[in-house]
């Protein structure tokens, strides 16, 4: 399993805006990749958000963040005017809640 974690600064319009354009816009993009697990975009403070993406490959991660860039790019060319910081790797540890009886 890979994971990437694109972190952005959002320039114009509201950070709640963009995380609508993100699900309505990239959400479907990402979830057609081969490989798609997980898609997660977070609220990261006033001008800031953050997306996680997780593959079964490390392809996957690498053509999601090329698809983001391409995105941006074509949909939404005032969303940032800054490239996202990008951290990328295989993910080694990876936890989900415990399941019990009666949950």
């Amino acid at each position: 399993m890979y994971t990437v974690i694109r972190h952005y600064t959002v320039t114009s319009g509201s950070v709640d805006d963009a995380l609508k354009q993100v699900e309505t816009g990239f959400v479907p993009i990402v979830q057609r990749i081969k490989g798609f697990d997980a898609y997660y975009a977070l609220k990261t403070g006033d001008e800031t958000l953050a997306t996680v993406s997780v593959f079964d490959t490390e392809a996957g991660c690498t053509e999601s963040t090329s698809a983001a860039a391409n995105w941006l790019q074509s949909s939404q060319p005032d969303f940032t005017t800054s490239a996202p910081q990008i951290i990328a790797g295989e993910t080694v540890v990876h936890a989900r809640a415990l399941q019990t009886a009666g949950n």
